[in-house]
């Protein structure tokens, strides 16, 4: 017994490793604008765009799914650790890859959208499953949960660490001491700061394209991209590997099969709903229809001739659209021409504000170009793009920008427990009815208020990252009031199709609806279908 418990630690240890270089694969929404102002500068696609990431974004999603099932077929042929090792080799080539062909959009789709998105797809549900496998009924939900915070940690931590490389402020860490001791200097200071801000004859906006962007120029910071895809391979293979050798395949030491009783609730499991496999039949929202089911092994024609499941897939059909889009263009929306229209009403900074007392006391290497520009009274020249989106903006950099994507991952992660919560206290089906009315409103301002100021935006996203996380974790305690216990994991295996066709569906008309100039109507079609769900 105690043997086991050992097992299990490692087993549960190296699968974190694993995922945590999983979901480092999942950062190309913050790496977009380097990816689209590398592309322009290096003159291969002068005319690319944005929307250009859709297509590589949701060829990533659906390769991934491919290889999950590659990797579900593997594990029980070659076993835990071989597919593992070769989903993770299979990844780091990927990202490799991208190093090469960063300079053409195709050949990145290639690299990234298909090799990097399969060895995930791969390596993703051998580790996970492995872990579930080798651990009692009662401690399901908090490894599922701990495997998936170790995905949500690499995205918080990769964001800025991705920024700092490719910046690669060298005076930053000289100026850290100073940063910490600075603000009590403010209590010595005989005169205030000279925080006039510049006029708007003197801002000069970056330039734009026809489609109304901005995108990153400076040729220093782009041309680190390739090697950023270098280290994080290398990075990624060491980890992969340790996360390997830690491995432990349940058939070695004795555990349960695949075809045991709780089998459906890891499939449950690996569609990330950490609480699940602790939860009673009682915790069920629809009780007579799980009692009703939850004795019964439906067939895939039972499933396909079922209203419900035809309305859960409708439901995710409608609702993965917009996390897609938001996973994607978190960090580009405010570089679009209807951030600047918005913004444009905007004030500056007050000489007197708090954020204009705290950008006076950064590091040089962390203050955003637009605030140390406007601390000296000098008109806005090439800065960096998001702080020429408008007056309130001013103050805002790349690192700041990464800063909210890893703080975004955090509320997503928290999202997931609320909701579970609230789904227990009042039904599944009404918290899903709530998410969805808290949603809607959220991506309606998305293109219009939202991007009045970072703050603004900054709430938008972070209520819309909430909801998001809902949508992990109230469908499958849904699917198995509907379904039953027993029959989530072949309904979630049919379901899944309706992720695929979310994403491929939305890359087709955000591409072209963007295409137009229509960012609004991105924003207002992605609310409604919230609503109609």
């Amino acid at each position: 017994m105690k043997a086991l418990t050992l097992h299990r630690i490692r087993c549960i240890f190296g699968a974190c490793l694993l995922h945590f270089c999983l979901g480092g694969s999942h950062t190309i929404g913050n790496l977009l604008p380097y990816l689209i102002g590398y592309v322009r500068s290096r003159q291969e696609m002068p005319a690319a765009s944005y929307k250009d990431g859709l297509s590589i974004y949701a060829w990533a999603v659906i390769s991934q799914g491919v290889g999950g099932f590659i990797g579900t077929l593997a594990g029980r042929s070659i076993g835990v650790k071989r597919t593992a090792l070769l989903g993770s080799a299979w990844l780091s080539l990927g990202l490799a890859l991208c190093s090469v062909c960063a300079h053409d959009l195709s050949l990145f789709l290639i690299a990234y959208g298909v090799v990097t998105a399969l060895g995930c797809g791969v390596a993703y549900p051998v580790p996970l499953s492995a872990a579930l496998r080798l651990s009692p009924a009662q401690d399901k939900g908090w490894v599922s949960g701990l495997l998936f915070f170790a995905r949500g940690l690499s995205v918080c931590l990769l964001c800025p660490l991705q920024s700092l490389f490719l910046h690669q402020p060298a005076e930053m860490f000289l100026s850290l001491p100073t940063f910490f001791i600075s603000p009590l200097s403010v209590f010595g200071i005989q005169e205030p700061y000279a925080l006039h801000p510049p006029s708007e004859a003197r801002r000069a906006f970056a330039p734009a394209d026809a489609d109304g962007e901005r995108v990153i120029t400076d040729p220093v910071v782009l041309n680190r991209l390739p090697s950023l895809f270098i280290t994080m391979a290398l990075g990624f293979a060491v980890i992969q590997f340790i996360g390997i050798l830690l491995l432990v395949d349940p058939e070695d030491v004795g555990a349960a099969a695949e075809d045991s009783p709780t089998a459906g609730e890891q499939q449950k499991l690996l569609y990330d709903d950490p609480r699940a496999a602790t939860s009673g039949p009682g915790s069920y929202s629809s009780v007579s229809s799980s009692q009703l089911l939850s004795s019964l092994i439906l067939t895939p024609q039972d499933i396909f001739s079922s209203v419900s499941f035809w309305l859960l897939f409708l439901m995710l059909l409608l609702s993965w659209q917009s996390l897609f889009f938001v996973q994607l263009f978190w960090k580009v929306l405010p570089l679009y021409s209807e951030a600047s229209v918005a913004a444009a009403a905007t004030a500056l900074p007050q000489p007197d504000s708090v954020d204009a007392w705290l950008f006076a006391r950064l590091p040089p290497a962390l203050a955003p170009v637009g605030a140390q520009q406007l601390l000296t009274r000098y008109p806005f020249e090439g800065g960096d793009p998001w702080s020429l989106t408008g007056p309130a903006w001013a103050l805002t950099n790349d690192f700041l920008l990464s800063c909210l994507g890893a703080l975004l991952g955090v509320i997503c992660c928290l999202g997931r427990l609320v909701w579970g919560y609230i789904g227990d206290g009042i039904g599944y089906m009404r918290s899903t009815v709530v998410m969805n009315a808290l949603t809607a409103p959220c991506l309606f301002v998305l293109s219009t208020y939202a991007l009045q100021s970072p703050q603004l935006y900054t709430v938008c996203l972070s209520l819309i990252h909430v909801c998001h996380g809902g949508t992990f974790s109230l469908f499958p305690s849904l699917t198995s009031d509907l379904f039953g216990r027993k029959n989530v994991g072949p309904v979630f295996s049919l379901l899944f199709a309706a992720r695929l066709a979310a994403v491929a569906l939305a890359s087709i008309w955000i591409n072209i609806a963007l295409s137009y100039n229509s960012l609004h109507v991105v924003a207002a079609v992605l609310g409604v279908c919230h609503l109609v769900r």
